[in-house]
Parts: C-alpha cells; sequence; structure tokens
C-alpha cells in the first residue's frame, strides 16, 4: 500500500508539475493558442492558477457571502477544540484539573464541542439545496439523479482519499512517543479499511 501511494504522490505530482510549466508558458505566449480538452485538463492540475484562485477574495456571482463566515467561525471552533482535546491526551495532564474544568461555564464552548461540526454539515447541506435549486430552475425541474450523485463523489472523494493515504502510509512515520502508538493503530486501520471509506460505507 506504501508503495502504490507513494506512485500515486509521484503521478499527481507530475501532472502538477506539468501543468505549472504548461501555464506559465501559456501565459507568456505572444497568442492565445488553442485549448483542448488534454490542455485544459493538464491546466486544471496547474499550482499558479489554483493559487490564484485560491487566494482570491472575488467574490463570483450567486455567492452566499453569508456561509463563508460561518465556516471561518466552525473551523476556528473545530481547531480551538481539538488542540484543547490533544493538551488534555498528555500525560503530564492533571486529572484533577480535568474535574475541575467542568466547574468552569467558560469552558463549556470548548468542552461541549461537537456541534461544532455539526455546522459544516449545516453549510454542506445548505449549498448542495442552493445549487441543486438552481440547477432545477435552469433545466425547468427536470434532474439528472445518476449524474447528481457521481459528481458529489468525484467532487468529494480524491481529496478524502489523498488524506487516508497520508493516514495510512505516512502518518505514522511523522512521530515517536508512548501515545503514538494510538496513531499506529489508526493508521494500520485506515490501510485496511480504506475502502470502506471511499465507497463512503463505514
Amino acid at each position: 500500500l506504501f508503495i502504490t501511494y507513494r506512485i500515486v504522490l509521484v503521478f499527481f505530482g507530475g501532472l502538477c508539475i506539468t501543468g505549472t510549466i504548461l501555464d506559465l508558458s501559456l501565459a507568456k505566449a505572444s497568442k492565445p493558442l488553442h485549448q483542448g480538452l488534454p490542455v485544459r485538463m493538464l491546466l486544471a492540475f496547474s499550482f499558479y492558477t489554483n493559487t490564484q484562485k485560491f487566494l482570491s477574495t472575488k467574490a463570483g456571482s450567486g455567492n452566499l457571502g453569508c456561509l463563508h463566515g460561518l465556516r471561518f467561525l466552525s473551523l476556528a471552533w473545530v481547531v480551538l477544540c481539538h488542540t484543547f482535546s490533544m493538551l488534555r491526551m498528555q500525560i503530564t495532564w492533571n486529572i484533577v484539573d480535568s474535574k475541575a474544568m467542568y466547574k468552569d461555564w467558560s469552558l463549556y464552548p470548548i468542552l461541549n464541542g461537537t456541534p461544532s461540526v455539526d455546522t459544516f454539515f449545516t453549510l454542506s447541506g445548505t449549498l448542495v439545496a442552493y445549487n441543486l435549486l438552481k440547477e432545477l430552475d435552469k433545466k425547468k425541474g427536470r434532474l439528472n439523479y445518476i449524474l447528481f450523485v457521481v459528481h458529489r463523489y468525484l467532487r468529494l472523494t480524491p481529496t478524502y482519499l489523498i488524506i487516508m493515504g497520508i493516514m495510512a502510509t505516512l502518518l505514522p512515520y511523522t512521530g515517536t512517543g508512548p501515545m503514538w502508538s494510538s496513531i499506529d493503530t489508526e493508521s494500520r486501520n485506515c490501510g485496511k479499511y480504506w475502502w470502506h471509506n471511499a465507497l463512503y460505507v463505514n
């Protein structure tokens, strides 16, 4: 599995490098060149263009700007809760302090941080419904359900598989220590049952 994942990473890394070189070459070309499907597919992997899009602050048409604030607050909440939980897992943590924390109401948003994940389900559902309604309006109520599901699968799965690959192959080599055995266990389980996640039957 480790060798296979390294091959996949090298393959996609090569696509990114090739796409970036091609993108920069086209940007410097004096005449615009015809871009067929293979060229457009390579340009989709360009670091240059994708970085520009990622860092752009321009709002597109039909953009729900209010969701960006909710996304940021939710992300900050999740990071804060996970950071705090990692600190509590340290072997130097005093268990007496853990009991006393539950008497401090100011820590309740962190101790009860599970709803922070629910906000992402709200965001996802809102965006799916919003885009679906626009598509139904455009096509006068007709919907190709199979194409809709395939589109959602292709949007979500590649990033999901990359994270699972890192978890199953590379993560165990990034640390060590008395608490690291749990990471090794999670990594082995991820390598064994990754296809459950890829099919969303986990």
